[in-house]
């Protein structure tokens, strides 16, 4: 159970000599790790407001800063759930070059500090805007009651049920769709599962025989259904495996088929989840020809529109694209179904009708946020009664069963208009008054501290000031705009190699936010699709690569590098399961004047996520403090070298078990990797060396490994990390 806490004093930051912060001490990785695991798994309302992708927990940014804002004789984690701020008469300047959804700005403009935020992407900034601008509740409401009077009620008619127990009209949640295929004479329905959800061994699916939504107990596998008396095995419960179903004892390609015709799959309602407002009644139901009637209409008067603001997008090939392009989705308007078009076209009209500017931006951001919840791409999650969104594993996924929301929203449910502007207010709300996770492995605190982040923004540079931050959105290769040697801090969170293709997942909102005027005009959304060609990715399937990674990196650090005092300290944090990605790193870094003088561990990633949740991922991150490199470097040795490396891996895993944090084996070797270059990067050796020396160093990683405290403490742990590490 979550308690609340006040503290209400607070702590000066004083400026010092960055030269000697806290950060090139130590940083408590261990003291954050039950906050980091909690927050990963319930993040603060602020970032609820829209979807972006890998953010980082925000617990470890401010201690990030804290640590870098703090002299080496105090105690950093004692400040973290204060309220510090710099004083007034002190002024650091703080640099994100790669800003993506903004966490790097919001804890930074929490200490007080002058902060630039750059992100070649116009999404990144669209989002970090919503997070820090303020809104005016009153008028807002105002408008947002006018919209639904003008939209929201036009759209509500196109998701009404009769309730099955009063026989009032009752809301639609969600729709419930099977794709089908036609092949020869036969037309499917593609069924992933029957079951619709399970609330304990109460079952409800769709009978297999009769086609009815029924709900019954489960025993002992078996489902009998009370309407056709069938029985129905949950051991087979799907007709399609692996991409394939079988026609008249035919194991046919569903991949294929698709190729062959050319587009997707169409679908057909198979089940409703429902609210009746009038009986308070909440269920699933089987569909009636009313209800196809209803769909079918709102199909007729989409194909009869003349003015539709909808993507009619090419969809570009691409690492992600490519899947659903040989699905036969050709523009970006094929993600979703005519009814969905419909209302998102309807409700885009809406906005752009709104003369207030400042709520137009705040309901464009609503309308952004619900896309990911309504398109043909979001499946219904059994056990938790809900909707997923659709980039749940950070990929486009054609399904079999997709689930159909309601756009505008009912009393229930969620991805809704009517539930994100509800976020909206409540993320706004936290920004007034802002708290912080304290967790251990027992229970949790809401420890608030009075922080508000709520400020405009600059025009330019000119008006950069600790009221004022600018936000820019450019290639982050030339910020010519900020002057040298101007910058205190540069911390950001960079594109980690081939990770995630931003651009590609964008596309998917940027499509349908071009499509506002204001957004063009206003928001920098001046082009159909999000910039590629100056991306920095590792793409092969538009030729991006670790090259043009590595060399697209050491661009932005050598304008790091420009920008920065020469006291002043750069970090970001970094993970690559991937030999190539760390050199990369290791490469764009010397060539750009910088050394690694720290490199420590942070737990960054939730393990219940779809990517994340294998024994294989990686969930911590390496935190990387560079500085410019001076004249007095160390001779290189090896044995010394390969001494430093297992001291500090072995300090680290020592404070790592203390905390039972788990580990999985990419993390192992990130932290290994993440020491190499770092006292590599110290050494007196020239790129060629540094190579050399890294491939003989890392070859011999299990040799170095079995004499440190990592095989003493594998004793000590259970689970599949200890079974994974014995000899």
């Amino acid at each position: 159970m979550e308690n609340q806490l006040q503290i209400y004093y607070n702590t000066k930051l004083e400026k010092h000599n960055i030269k000697n912060s806290y950060i090139y001490k130590d940083f408590p990785f261990d003291k954050i790790y039950e906050t980091s695991k909690k927050e990963a798994s319930r993040k603060k309302p602020i970032f609820f407001l829209h979807k972006y992708f890998a953010r980082r927990t925000t617990c470890n940014f401010r201690l990030m800063l804290l640590s870098m804002l703090s002299n080496n004789d105090e105690d950093v984690w004692d400040k973290f759930y204060n309220q510090c701020r710099l004083s007034e008469k002190e002024n650091i300047t703080l640099l994100d070059p790669f800003m993506g959804g903004g966490t790097t700005i919001y804890e930074a403009l929490r200490l007080n500090m002058s902060v630039i935020g750059n992100d070649l992407q116009p999404i990144s900034k669209f989002v970090t805007l919503a997070e820090i601008l303020p809104l005016d509740e009153k008028r807002l409401k105002e408008d947002f009651k006018e919209l639904e009077n003008k939209v929201g009620e036009k759209i509500k008619k196109y998701y009404k049920t009769q309730c099955p127990c009063c026989k009032e009209s009752a809301d639609v949640m969600y729709n419930f769709h099977s794709k089908i295929i036609k092949y020869k004479n036969n037309e499917i329905s593609l069924f992933s599962s029957h079951i619709i959800s399970k609330r304990g061994k109460d079952y409800t699916y769709v009978c297999p025989n009769c086609n009815e939504v029924v709900t019954t107990k489960c025993e002992n596998d078996f489902l009998a259904c009370p309407k056709c008396e069938s029985i129905f095995n949950l051991k087979d419960d799907s007709n399609v495996k692996n991409g394939k179903i079988k026609v008249e004892n035919e194991e046919i390609s569903l991949l294929n088929l698709s190729r062959e015709s050319g587009y997707p799959f169409e679908s057909r309602i198979i089940a409703i989840e429902y609210y009746c407002p009038h009986c308070k009644n909440h269920g699933y139901k089987t569909p009636t020809k009313d209800d196809e009637m209803l769909y079918k209409k709102a199909c007729e008067k989409f194909d009869s529109l003349t003015n539709k603001k909808i993507p009619n997008i090419k969809i570009p090939d691409g690492y992600n694209t490519r899947q659903i392009l040989n699905h036969g989705y050709h523009n970006f308007s094929d993600l979703f179904n005519k009814r969905q078009l419909l209302c998102l076209s309807e409700l885009l009209k809406g906005i752009e009708e709104i003369k207030d500017e400042q709520n137009k931006f705040w309901f464009l951001v609503t309308f952004s946020g619900i896309l990911e919840m309504n398109n043909m791409f979001c499946r219904y999650q059994a056990n938790a009664y809900k909707i997923s969104n659709i980039f749940f594993n950070h990929a486009y996924v054609p399904i079999c069963m997709p689930t159909e929301n309601c756009v505008w929203g009912t009393t229930l449910g969620t991805g809704t208009f009517v539930k994100t502007i509800n976020k909206i207010l409540k993320g706004k709300e936290f920004s007034k008054n802002i708290y912080d996770i304290y967790a251990d492995n027992k229970h949790s605190d809401k420890i608030y501290n009075g922080d508000r982040v709520l400020f405009n923004v600059a025009n330019d540079y000119n008006e950069l000031s600790k009221e004022k931050p600018l936000l820019t959105n450019m290639d982050s290769r030339n910020l010519e705009y900020i002057n040298d040697k101007s910058v205190d801090i540069v911390l950001t969170d960079p594109p980690y190699s081939d990770n995630i293709m931003y651009s590609e997942l964008l596309d998917f909102f940027h499509s349908w936010i071009y499509l506002s005027d204001y957004a063009r005009n206003k928001l920098g959304f001046n082009t159909p699709l999000t910039p590629k060609s100056k991306e920095i990715v590792v793409n092969k399937a538009i030729s991006k690569d670790y090259d043009n990674y590595s060399s697209g990196l050491e661009s932005v650090f050598k304008e790091c590098y420009r920008v920065l005092k020469n006291d002043g300290v750069m970090a970001f944090t970094y993970h690559d399961r991937k030999i190539d990605g760390w050199k990369s790193i290791y490469k764009a870094l010397i060539n750009s004047g910088f050394i690694i003088t720290a490199a420590y561990p942070i737990h960054s990633e939730s393990r219940t996520g779809a990517h994340t949740s294998s024994k294989e991922s990686i969930v911590f991150d390496m935190f990387l403090v560079c500085n410019k490199k001076n004249e007095v470097c160390e001779n290189f040795n090896e044995q010394n070298l390969i001494n430093k490396i297992r001291n500090t891996f072995d300090k680290y895993i020592i404070k790592l078990n203390k905390i039972n944090a788990e580990l999985t084996n990419p993390d192992i070797d990130n932290i290994f990797i993440s020491q190499l270059i770092s006292k590599i990067s110290c050494m007196n050796l020239n790129l060629e060396e540094a190579d050399e020396v890294f491939e003989r160093i890392y070859n011999r990683k299990d040799e170095i490994l079995a004499n440190t405290e990592i095989n003493n403490l594998v004793g000590k742990r259970t689970g599949w990390w200890a079974e994974s590490h014995k000899k």
